[in-house]
């Protein structure tokens, strides 16, 4: 996670954005709560959208046989059952099959480490407890964060979820998604970036 931060820190140095709020989903949000911490300067604001920050045990446990399962020679199988577990019955089922048939076949080992460095294995704590700019979690509907642990390091989080829609809120209800971040850039972050930010589904 660090060097992924360090290294959208050198991007947005690279592109010469100014204050750019960073969103993130999944594993995306844990990057950008990572960039807020160790380089404070960049963003001026970040949005985590249904990313895995304090989970519970039960669900660190259930999520050990996915792990080992991408250690195999079917990870991609794996992988694509893993994505669908985290779809709702009410998911549109053509969105549901378009992400399941894009998934990249990215090599095993790269899936196999990115899964166990932003979960199994990665402690937010410092992250956390070193962000200082504004920050808004959203979440789906089945839980992937302790927002209660998560607010007592970081007291300017305000949270927000989205209804009917799994993991994938931003492909599946991206009309929820713009409006939460639209109200997070007027109320908790004004001016940022000239305050416009939208999502398109892809």
């Amino acid at each position: 996670m660090a060097t992924f931060a360090d290294d959208l820190a050198w991007l947005c140095t690279g592109l010469a954005l100014t204050k750019p709020i960073v969103v993130g989903h999944s594993m995306g949000g844990n990057v950008a709560l990572e960039l807020a911490a160790r380089h404070p300067g960049v963003p001026a604001s970040i949005v985590l959208i249904d990313s895995v920050i304090f989970p519970h045990r039960s669900f660190l446990d259930a999520l050990q046989p996915v792990v080992e399962a991408l250690r195999g020679p079917d990870y991609v199988t794996a992988c694509q059952r893993a994505l669908l577990a985290t779809c709702l019955p009410t998911d549109d089922e053509t969105r549901k099959a378009q992400l399941i048939t894009s998934l990249p076949k990215a090599p095993r080992h790269v899936l196999a480490s990115a899964l166990r460095n932003h979960l199994t294995e990665y402690d937010v704590t410092p992250a956390a407890a070193g962000c200082r700019v504004p920050i808004a979690y959203i979440g789906a509907a089945v839980p992937m964060a302790d927002l209660i642990q998560f607010r007592r390091l970081t007291p300017q989080l305000v949270t927000a979820q989205t209804l009917g829609s799994g993991h994938f809120s931003p492909l599946f209800v991206p009309d929820q998604i713009n409006a939460m971040l639209s109200t997070f850039l007027k109320v908790y972050s004004p001016g940022a970036n000239g305050g416009r930010m939208s999502l398109e589904p892809s």
